[in-house]
């Protein structure tokens, strides 16, 4: 057994020295202002040209305006300079080189794609986009006459101010939140569980992630697909790493085997689905207007984090997904990977600051609030996850997902009902506060639940850092809790590992428990702005509003630190 908490996760080892948490937050300060001064984007936007003639006059235009022109073909792009119009031919001349790197790019240039740029490197806003045709042959340091009909489309470059504003947000948030939880400890989370991969400890998740309340406490399941059994045992650590005290009463595994032709997911509620052929979404719109495929089809570093600059009246935001689909299919499985984000931890943060010394009054009283209290507030400030499926003229609410902490991308299945739905594409949205989630891969599933053996396995051992015997407070949810006070403090749990009876197997955790804030707040509550927590959906405006003025913080200081660079 180890005498020590498994730093593996990177904020559990950050935490550990107080020379590393500032030094870091130096790196990462100058790393946010490097990505201000130095980045931006642009997009190839195309004009309109319905024949020869129309074609000729935006070339004229361009060539007038002394722009950079590029020709594609094929994958192929080359400069095109000296160039000249020839009216009466309707030709374009000129001689073909090689593209400078300030007109080089990691990805083909497409009308309607976006891409980022360094400013000190590159330089595309003065760029006109030729896409020929396979007429003509293109070789470096030749002349070339073009035929206007061998011209397919014609585009330009112009700066990409909507993706620029919104991938400054993430930058900004994405990079402050995480200062903010690695110097200041204030992230609201749970403790970590850690399983043994057979080589060192993997960490998984969060375990009863948002259950801060005794009395509205709800079984949380959570998969774990790094544990391996070790000498007939499975091995699992507990650790609280954050200022909080943590009350765990149920930790059990579900170990399931099944056919490895399928994987095997849970729903929130427990329930196993098999999935044999999860089929990735045909289109995805976040807000109406950004295409987001991309972003969701694969686990990859591509999120979708719910924050475009889109303007809602209700301050939410949402995502729409279509899928294929035939009438004949009445339900089907959607496989959800998401994460809550770490932003949300800090603007909660910043709401739990305005109960200044007030906050240990505040939290103790709330200890009694009932579940149906407890997750009403949550829906009224839009602070879960919402799935709806269209049903012809309305969207209707199937599924609300609560958390599941901020820390690890966890997988869960919703059954989806498509009775009535008609041979139309599948329509899911996907609804939640200004960047309370963020969203890595969906899927749909349309196959049939295959039979799974499920076996309940309760800890046989489980031994804490101060030597105790705690194995019979975590075996049934009895509110006999095992409550871990300090930073530090960690339980290592040994289930036996049962006889295999299928092809393959995979195990979820079931737990339970809440967990409470250590916090010092200073001064007096502001009850005047806390008032106003009570009304359906201001904490997503507060969220939102937050992130502009965060944002505003910055770009003044890097204005600030720019007019001063040039002063020299």
């Amino acid at each position: 057994m180890k005498n020590s908490i498994p730093y593996q996760n990177p904020i559990s080892l950050l935490k550990s020295s107080h020379r590393t948490i500032q030094l870091l937050s130096v790196i990462m300060s100058l790393l946010i202002v490097n990505l201000f001064t130095g980045c931006s984007y642009f997009k190839i936007k195309g004009v309109r040209e319905e024949d020869q003639k129309s074609k000729l006059t935006w070339l004229q235009e361009f060539n007038q305006a002394d722009k950079f022109i590029v020709l594609h073909q094929d994958g192929v792009s080359l400069q095109l300079q000296n160039a000249q119009i020839d009216p009466l031919n309707y030709e374009l001349k000129g001689v073909l080189k090689e593209l400078p790197a300030a007109h080089t790019y990691k990805r083909p240039l497409e009308i309607g794609e976006g891409q980022r740029y360094k400013k000190s490197v590159q330089s595309p806003l003065n760029e006109v986009h030729l896409y020929l045709n396979n007429e003509i042959s293109m070789t470096p340091g030749n002349s070339l006459s073009i035929p206007i009909t061998s011209i397919e489309k014609i585009g330009y470059s112009e700066a990409d101010v909507v993706r620029e504003v919104a991938n400054i947000f993430g930058i900004v948030v994405g990079s402050l939140a995480l200062i903010s939880v690695i110097v200041a400890l204030t992230k609201s989370s749970c403790p970590f569980i850690y399983v043994d991969n057979g080589q060192q400890w993997a960490f998984q998740g969060e375990l009863y992630p948002g259950n801060i309340y005794e009395k509205a406490q709800k079984t949380n399941y959570l998969k774990l697909p790094d544990l391996v059994s070790k000498d007939g045992f499975y091995n699992l650590q507990i650790t609280n790493e954050l200022l909080e005290i943590q009350h765990t009463d149920e930790v059990v595994l579900e170990v399931v085997d099944h056919p490895d032709s399928v994987t095997v997911g849970m729903d929130p509620s427990g329930t196993l689905y098999t999935i044999a052929d999860p089929a990735p979404p045909i289109k995805a719109i976040a807000d109406g207007d950004y295409d987001i495929l991309q972003k969701v089809i694969s686990t990859d570093d591509l999120l979708a984090a719910f924050n475009t600059p889109a303007q809602y009246s209700d301050n939410k935001r949402r995502i729409d997904l279509w899928f294929e689909h035939d009438r004949l299919q009445t339900d089907a499985k959607l496989v959800l990977n998401v994460k809550n984000s770490l932003w949300l931890d800090y603007v909660m943060g910043q709401f739990y600051e305005q109960f200044g010394s007030y906050f240990p009054a505040f939290q103790e009283n709330r200890q009694s609030t009932s579940m149906e209290e407890a997750y009403q507030w949550r829906e009224d400030q839009s602070l879960p996850l919402s799935v709806y499926v269209n049903k012809g003229d309305k969207w209707e609410l199937q599924h609300t997902l609560y958390a599941v902490g901020p820390l690890k991308f966890q997988e869960l299945v919703l059954p989806i009902d498509l009775e009535g739905l008609g041979d139309e594409p599948l329509m899911v949205r996907l609804q939640s506060g200004f960047m309370f989630w963020e969203l890595d891969k969906v899927s749909i599933d349309y196959s049939q639940n295959l039979s799974v053996r499920k076996i309940e396995v309760l800890p046989s051992y489980a031994v804490d850092n101060y030597k105790r015997d705690v194995n019979q407070l975590l075996k049934e949810p009895d509110q006999q809790y095992l409550t871990q006070t300090e930073v530090g403090d960690w339980v290592e749990i040994k289930y036996q590992s049962p006889p295999k009876f299928g092809e393959d197997r995979t195990v979820f955790l079931r737990n339970k428990g809440y967990y409470t804030y250590v916090r010092d707040f200073k001064g007096d509550p502001d009850f005047a702005e806390l008032r106003k927590f009570k009304k359906p959906g201001y904490f997503t405006s507060f969220s939102e509003t937050s992130y502009h003025e965060l944002l505003q913080a910055i770009m003044k200081t890097n204005t600030e630190m720019i007019t001063s660079d040039e002063s020299y």
